[in-house]
């Protein structure tokens, strides 16, 4: 199980550490690629932060992340990574040197073999760079990996890239980008129950205000529940046939069991089509049946 150090003065007794720093939000292809390229003879570790610096520094900013810390604690596991130290990035922490930084966080942890991508910054004022960093590393006798960028046709990939085709409804190139579906995970909640009268019985979640929510309409999605992953009907949105509130809303195809209170997986695939207002709940309902066709058809279900 990987262990979570959120304290830059805790450090870890081990004979050596291969550690891989940055915030990795989404754990995108590039970050991947970054982790696996430090990798070596020394348990495997990550460097970030619990919170994104750019929404500490601007507090206007509207910088939302591609996944929880759970959800990034859980698949930095799943990459055999033991280590996680998962900073407050605070005023303190702000105003920290790069050479502090350097100390606290990587001397201090006998760091062997350090790992970033091209572009990372790092102290007070983003004044680190990675020419400073090989410098400090040499200075120690750190071993330090620069991940070259990881394109996809011709475009860098970042986080920011991916929100950017999310809010657009591109989920497929997100998933490109990703090299995996965007997912939420949350809570189930009870709903106006609405969809059951109409034959679709939904799951409703709500979504943590700093996660990205993807362009609102109709997705084929993929929902986890229980270990199981089913095919599914996902609607982003506040339902203008309804007038009701923004939520996030599944129709599990081939399920039909009571979940309120339990944790679902939602894995956004396609994109459908976007928000539409009906004339009534009948029209309403056509539709919506016409979706989960579609999402039948497309994974060969009769």
């Amino acid at each position: 199980m990987i262990k979570v150090i959120s304290d830059i003065d805790t450090n870890v007794a081990e004979d050596g550490l291969c550690a891989a720093v940055g915030f990795f939000d989404g754990l995108h292809r590039g970050h991947r690629k970054i982790i696996e390229l430090c990798r070596g003879e020394y348990p495997l570790a990550v460097i970030s932060f619990e919170n994104q610096p750019a929404a500490f520094i601007n507090s206007q900013s509207t910088a939302h992340k591609l996944m929880s810390n759970a959800e990034k604690e859980k698949l930095l596991g799943e990459m055999g990574v033991e280590y996680l130290f998962s900073y407050l990035f605070d005023e303190k922490m702000r105003n920290t040197s790069a050479e502090e930084f350097f100390e606290k966080a990587i001397v201090k942890n006998n760091v062997k073999r350090l790992a970033c991508g091209f572009n990372f910054r790092f102290g007070k004022g983003g004044c680190g760079d990675t020419e400073l960093l090989r410098k400090l590393c040499e200075e120690y006798g750190i071993t330090l990996l620069i991940g070259d960028a990881e394109t996809e046709d011709g475009e860098v990939i970042s986080s920011t890239l991916i929100k950017k085709y999310l809010y657009k409804g591109d989920a497929k190139k997100a998933s490109q980008l990703l090299g995996r579906d965007f997912y939420i995970t949350g809570i189930v909640a009870e709903g106006k129950k609405l969809g059951r009268t109409l034959g679709f019985p939904t799951a409703n979640v709500y979504v943590p205000s700093e996660i990205v929510v993807p362009k609102w309409g109709v997705y084929e999605s993929y929902t986890t529940v229980g270990g199981v992953r089913y095919p599914s009907v996902t609607n982003i949105g506040n339902n203008p046939t309804i007038g009701e509130d923004i939520r996030v809303e599944s129709h599990i195809i081939g399920f039909d069991g009571d979940i309120y209170g339990e944790e679902i997986k939602i894995e956004f695939h396609d994109y459908i089509r976007g928000e539409m207002k009906f004339s009534g709940i009948e029209e309403l309902a056509a539709q919506v049946h016409k979706d989960i066709d579609t999402v039948k058809e497309r994974n060969g279900i009769v």
